[in-house]
């Protein structure tokens, strides 16, 4: 119990860094520098960017609670998932989390109706790319062997294989 109290707690700590920086302080310091004033509209874009919002983070705070509870780790490369995690949304996608993020930052694009933001999302898209395809897959496969290559062969990276009962 002690050892998931401080992984919790790591956890939270990375949390309100990496997300909090990705999600709020970078996007808000390109609108800031590029001097583009935020347009709010209260109407269906603004009402569908809500509800991408809210899946983003349910999908964000999920997937870093698996890696959590059952991987005993954290999305931090320093701090990775000491067990391989195949729950909840990684049963149908192999990056949820990254997925999340994504789809806060397109949220956050469409409520301000942000071109900045909509370019920044495009470029983290690229760079998320480059690290997964790279860096991340390959330390799985050396981390987890022939249990992560069949996952791989199974599961795709970015959009669900939805199916019956997965998740």
């Amino acid at each position: 119990m002690k050892e998931l109290t401080r992984v919790r707690w790591k956890t939270l700590g990375w949390a309100l860094f990496f997300l909090g920086s990705i999600l709020v302080v970078i996007p808000m310091g390109f609108k800031f520098l590029f001097k583009e004033e935020g347009v709010v509209r209260w109407d269906t874009i603004a009402m569908i960017a809500i509800f991408i919002f809210a899946m983003g983070i349910a999908l964000t705070v999920w997937s870093v609670d698996l890696f959590n509870r059952i991987g005993l780790g954290t999305p931090m490369p320093l701090d990775p998932p000491k067990h391989f995690v195949t729950e909840g949304p990684y049963r149908i996608m192999r990056n949820p989390l990254m997925a999340g993020v994504f789809l806060i930052l397109l949220a956050e694009a469409l409520f301000f109706r942000s071109k900045i933001l909509l370019g920044y999302l495009g470029i983290l898209s690229i760079i998320g790319n480059v690290w997964l395809i790279f860096f991340e897959e390959p330390e799985l496969e050396r981390r987890f062997g022939k249990a992560y290559r069949e996952y791989k062969r199974k599961i795709p990276r970015w959009f669900p294989k939805l199916k019956r009962g997965s998740l």
